[in-house]
């Protein structure tokens, strides 16, 4: 398969953008309006908005970069398809049957772990030559959202437990005091997460950013 060497459409910054609109509007929507599933904390917004950033809508894109290796692009296919579907299936849960429960998430986080790590070893010969910046963005990408699979699984758990295992009608960790330890922690991932997306970003869109060249190094 020949790589196009095009420069990616903006397609992405858009849904970015829009996700993050979204992410507002639901916060309201929780906070103010008193939807389903009670209110949410800033904290858990902010990390709402980026774990769909990186569990499916940077996939998606990367999945669809033909600048990729191969590879790589088929690796990203998966969790994009993989998400999609977990996506679907919670949503009916939650707002169409009320069975949501926060295991469910725990056990495809770990599938999603255990799916992303065989196929970096089925195709770890062929990773391991794919040295581009693009194919290194997407590699370093890929190792962030399995750091990313397991914060989900920690958080997850973390707010079953202080929601005493009764999740019939919250769903989301609130402002409360019975989640300021999740919302403490999270604050600090969330810090650190937008940083590492940022970073993936600006490098999709300008591959070898933030690498000083050797000519800008020479007196």
């Amino acid at each position: 398969m020949v790589r196009s060497p095009k420069r990616p459409h903006p397609a992405l910054l858009v849904m970015l953008l829009l996700l993050a609109i979204v992410a507002f509007c639901f916060y309201r929507g929780q906070n103010l309006a008193g939807h389903v599933g009670g209110a949410i904390s800033i904290p858990k917004i902010f990390w709402l908005n980026y774990a769909i950033c990186v569990f499916m809508v940077v996939p998606g894109f990367m999945w669809r970069d033909q600048r990729l290796d191969p590879a790589l692009r088929f690796i990203f296919g998966c969790q994009f398809g993989n998400w999609l579907v977990r996506g679907a299936v919670e949503l009916v849960l939650m707002y169409g049957l009320h069975a949501w429960i926060p295991p469910y998430g725990i056990y495809h986080g770990i599938f999603t772990l255990v799916m992303l790590m065989t196929l970096r070893y089925r195709y770890r010969s062929v990773l391991a030559t794919a040295s581009t910046h693009v194919d290194q963005n997407a590699k370093r990408f890929l190792f962030f959202s399995m750091l990313t699979s397991m914060c989900e699984i920690y958080f997850a758990w973390h707010f079953y437990m202080a929601a005493n295992f009764d999740t019939r009608t919250t769903w989301f960790a609130s402002g409360t005091p019975a989640y300021i330890y999740i919302n403490r922690v999270t604050t600090v991932v969330d810090f650190l997460a937008y940083t590492g997306l940022f970073m993936t970003v600006l490098r999709f869109y300008r591959p070898g950013a933030l690498r000083l060249r050797q000519s800008q190094l020479s007196p």
